[in-house]
């Protein structure tokens, strides 16, 4: 089991990684400063989701779903030791 959670883990971090970039991509295209907002400053990201939804929720739901999912295996690798 501890090996399928660390490759829960991998891969939930990569699409969570991909999600993430995708986002900052939409933020990037909208204006520089929702850029860096997104980036930098805490509760941007949601400020940005929910007056841009109709381009950013996708974006932000596989980065969401990435997390779950290595979550997920961080928890079925600590919860079922070897």
């Amino acid at each position: 089991m501890n090996a399928l959670g660390n490759l829960l883990l991998a891969a939930g971090c990569l699409v969570g990684l991909a999600g993430e970039v995708m986002f900052l991509n939409v933020a990037y295209r909208r204006n520089l400063a929702w850029f860096f907002g997104c980036l930098f400053v805490p509760l941007a990201d949601e400020l940005f989701l929910l007056t841009h939804w109709r381009s950013a929720w996708k974006p932000y739901a596989m980065a969401v779903f990435g997390l779950a999912v290595a979550l997920g295996g961080a928890c079925l690798s600590a919860c079922c030791p070897s």
